[in-house]
């Protein structure tokens, strides 16, 4: 059946990225046009995460990014944000085979706070929406709107891993991602108390128009 609102499925498919809401949005709407099923999208989806898993893996990080862009162009709901987790440790696991490895230990740190961070990341905001009746955090005043697109995210990590290819230094841009999940975290944590303390002094935590 195909689908009745390619606008929602749009917005659905990068519900926690804000940034891939932006750059994804034309191509979004233009598969959404198609008039393709949610089974068959949804199979597309499963293949293009699973092959950047692949490709990562082996340390062929160009194919795998193409990939990647496939699959947040026909990815919907949370599944946009929860399977590139994987994605991070598969890029981790690349860097031996493609000649640049990390030092074991640091290794293991960098990838619990790229693939860590990210599910903790999550969690923030469904804890914000959840807790603040449907408020997200990335709306809720002018500077979440404005910190949002910069937030950690698919989009963004791939950008920075690319840029990272781009200088010959597929390492650094995972330890990059590493460092900017860990601010993301804070700022989101941090904004999660805020409105928590106004909440609890009676104040309505919902979008400022």
């Amino acid at each position: 059946m195909a689908n009745d609102d390619p606008h929602k499925s749009m917005r659905e498919a990068q519900a926690d990225d804000a940034l891939g809401a932006i750059v994804w949005r034309v191509p979004k709407e233009r598969i959404a046009a198609l008039g393709l099923s949610a089974d068959m999208l949804a199979a597309a989806s499963a293949i293009a995460g699973a092959l950047t898993f692949l490709l990562f893996w082996r340390g062929d990080f160009w194919w795998g990014l193409l990939s990647a862009i496939a699959f947040l162009v026909i990815s919907r709901g949370a599944a946009a944000m929860l399977i590139p987790l994987a994605w991070w440790w598969a890029w981790s696991r690349g860097l031996g085979p493609a000649g640049h490895p990390l030092a074991p230990v640091y290794g293991i740190m960098v990838l619990w706070a790229a693939a860590g961070g990210a599910a903790v990341d999550f969690g923030l905001r469904r804890l914000f929406e959840r807790r603040f009746g449907g408020t997200r955090i990335d709306g809720w005043r002018n500077f979440d709107r404005a910190f949002a697109p910069t937030a950690a995210g698919p989009t963004l990590n791939l950008a920075l891993l690319a840029l990272g290819l781009v200088v010959g230094r597929p390492e650094a841009g995972l330890v990059v991602v590493a460092w900017w999940t860990i601010t993301t975290i804070f700022v989101h944590g941090v904004r999660l108390a805020h409105a928590t303390e106004l909440a609890v002094r009676g104040t309505r935590i919902e979008p400022r128009q």
